[in-house]
Order: C-alpha cells, then sequence, then structure tokens
C-alpha cells in the first residue's frame, strides 16, 4: 500500500489528556499507525509498573512478524513465548526516574539520552541522533531536541517502527495539589515506562537475531512539552521525524507507539485517533494482546488521546 505523504498529515484537532498524547497518530505518513496508551494519567505507583510492562514485548514480539504474514495470520498465530526480562526491563525504568525529571535540556535529560544509545549500540543497533530545534510552549523558549534512532540488524532498512517519548514535562500544572504545578514531571509512568519496554525489546530482539522484517526502536524528544488544548505544542519530535524521515525509515509500513504503558491499574481501550487510522491493524494488535492479557487489551472503542 502506498505511504501518505507528510504534507497531507494533519495533527489531532483535541487532547483528552495532554500528558499522554500520541506521537505518531495523524502525525506519521505511513498506512499503519496505532498507540498503546494509558489513559489513567501520571498517578501510578512505581512499584506497580513491573506488573504491567511485561505485556508489551511478548506482543511487540508478534508484531515484527506482521510484515511477513496477513493481519488475520497474525491473529491466529500463538503469542510466543521469549526471554524478555521483567526484572530487567523495570530496572531500566528505575534508571531513568533516578536521574530525575527529564527536562529538555537537563543533565538527567542528557544521562537518559545517553543510557538509551549506549543500550542500543550494546544490542547491536545502528544508532543515530537527529537534532532539531522547537518552540516548547510549556518551556516558554526555543529548545533543542535529539531524536534517538536504532536500526536492527545494522545499517537495514526499517519495515517497522516502535517509539516512545523519553522526555518529561516541565510542569504538573493538573497536579491536584496547587503548590506542585509548576514543579516538573517525575515520568515513571508517562516516558520512562514505554522507554524501558524498547530497551528492554531491544535486548530481545538482540538474542533473538534472526528477524523476519528490519525494525526501528525510535525514541522522540520533545513530545511534551505542550500547553493545554492546543496540540500544535505537543509531539515536536515525532512531527519532526515525519517530515524529515532520515533513509532508513522511509521504507517503513508500520508505526506503534508506546506511551504511557506502565500505569498501576493499565486497561487499554482502543485508542480513537489510532482507530481512525488504522482500525485492522488495531484490532489485529488488541486480539493478539488479549491473548497475553484480556483484562488489560480490552476491544472497545476508548477516548482520543
Amino acid at each position: 500500500m502506498p505511504l501518505r505523504s507528510p504534507t497531507k498529515a494533519s495533527p489531532p484537532k483535541s487532547l483528552f489528556i495532554p500528558q499522554a498524547i500520541s506521537s505518531f497518530l495523524a502525525l506519521v505518513p505511513c498506512d499503519y499507525a496505532t498507540s498503546f496508551h494509558s489513559c489513567n494519567g501520571e498517578h501510578s505507583k512505581v512499584g506497580c509498573i513491573r506488573k504491567q510492562i511485561q505485556f508489551y514485548v511478548r506482543v511487540c514480539v508478534l508484531i515484527l512478524s506482521l510484515p511477513a504474514m496477513s493481519l488475520a495470520q497474525a491473529v491466529h498465530a500463538r503469542v510466543p513465548e521469549s526471554n524478555f526480562d521483567a526484572e530487567r526491563a523495570f530496572g531500566y525504568l528505575r534508571q531513568q526516574v533516578a536521574f530525575g525529571p527529564r527536562v529538555p535540556g537537563s543533565a538527567a535529560h542528557e544521562q537518559t539520552r545517553a543510557l538509551i544509545l549506549r543500550t542500543l549500540s550494546e544490542c547491536g543497533f545502528t544508532t543515530s541522533v537527529q537534532e532539531f530545534e522547537a518552540y516548547a510552549p510549556a518551556m516558554k523558549q526555543v529548545v533543542r531536541g535529539f531524536n534517538l534512532i536504532g536500526i536492527y540488524p545494522p545499517g537495514s532498512r526499517a519495515h517497522v517502527i516502535l517509539s516512545a517519548h523519553y522526555d518529561t514535562r516541565c510542569i504538573a500544572e493538573l497536579d491536584p495539589n496547587p503548590a506542585r504545578r509548576e514543579l516538573p514531571i517525575l515520568g515513571a509512568n508517562d516516558g520512562a515506562s514505554g522507554v524501558a519496554v524498547l530497551l528492554e525489546l531491544a535486548r530481545v530482539i538482540h538474542q533473538r537475531k534472526a528477524l523476519n522484517t528490519p525494525i526501528a526502536l525510535v525514541f522522540f524528544d520533545l513530545e511534551d512539552q505542550g500547553l493545554g488544548a492546543d496540540s500544535r505544542g505537543f509531539c515536536l519530535g515525532s512531527r519532526y521525524l515525519a517530515a524529515n524521515l532520515p533513509p532508513a525509515l522511509i521504507d517503513f509500513e508500520i508505526g506503534i507507539n508506546l506511551d504511557m504503558v506502565g500505569d498501576a491499574q493499565l486497561t487499554l481501550p482502543y485508542e480513537a485517533f489510532s482507530f481512525q487510522a488504522a482500525p485492522e491493524l488495531v484490532e489485529a494488535i488488541w486480539e493478539i494482546g488479549a491473548q497475553v492479557d484480556s483484562a488489560v487489551f480490552v476491544k472497545r472503542k476508548g477516548p482520543a488521546v
């Protein structure tokens, strides 16, 4: 199927929860784009996230075979066991949280960037950094961003992109305590959980070695620095990537974004933008996810995020 032109893509018109905005939906020029989300906000306890993130690697391992089979075949395929280590993934989350809030330009943000690139390199991925500048409304200034890209097998052109954002919000304006609304968000769920899943997935991919299709793991920057319901200030890294696809990504067919996937009481209905953009892929992935845990992957339409 032909890829949609980036110039024809348009950002979401409204947001349900600003902190949980999707990176790819209606922004990335692909036929298939979907997103895993928790819509419960940043209210999870860090200790509970470990119970949730193990679902995603098993689902993603099967997703990697989608270009080699039809969606119908993938839905009815047995969800494979993997050597995904939940404790190791939770360790990646703890490392990010220990750095502190990963606000762009901070030392914690730089440390997280180094952790991601080092882990990808150790797992045999070709890595690159896409630098850009954009005005971040919540930060009230132009900020330098760094999208991080890992390709496996090395030197290939990816057909599947799995992504997450690694920056955390500079203000907590929705915090119920007014005294904390000008403080940055730690982002154990909103940011760290998606990154933790992808870093552990990188290790799983490296140990499997043989893949049905080349894959890219993309870590977006400046995704969470907008204000209010104005979507133009959000998703700055993914917007930039969509408009400036590097050669290794121009052939991709499927894009899946993981955001806020570690809520303490995780429930994932169909995300509205995802379902509008790629209903067949959404239904296929949720069918696969329900094989892993039907209480988490709920096959009904949810809100736009």
